[in-house]
């Protein structure tokens, strides 16, 4: 998600490609582009949901004004204190349970 932010802010200037903007093409508009926003996309009842829960205390990550900011340019594999993917937890508390 940081090079998608990146990428197109030395031509096109500093507000280009939005934190925000990343975020949503990673999920909303992330599932529409297959065709797959009725089943994914959103945390909505029906639909397969895959969550990441990121650790709010580490210092790259604080302080923060903008929580789309700190998703995008702030945090890394190491933020990661749990996986939920379909209802079934593959890192919790940051260690790797299932492949």
């Amino acid at each position: 998600m940081r090079l998608a932010a990146l990428i197109h802010k030395p031509k096109y200037g500093v507000t280009a490609m939005s934190a925000e903007t990343v975020i949503r093409m990673a999920t909303t508009e992330g599932a529409k582009t297959p065709g797959l926003d009725k089943k994914i996309g959103t945390i909505e009842p029906g639909k397969y949901t895959d969550l990441v829960f990121l650790k709010n205390n580490e210092l790259q990550t604080i302080p923060f004004e903008n929580i789309y900011s700190k998703i995008v340019y702030s945090t890394t594999g190491r933020s990661v204190k749990h996986v939920l993917i379909d209802g079934r937890w593959y890192c919790p508390g940051s260690y790797l349970t299932d492949v």
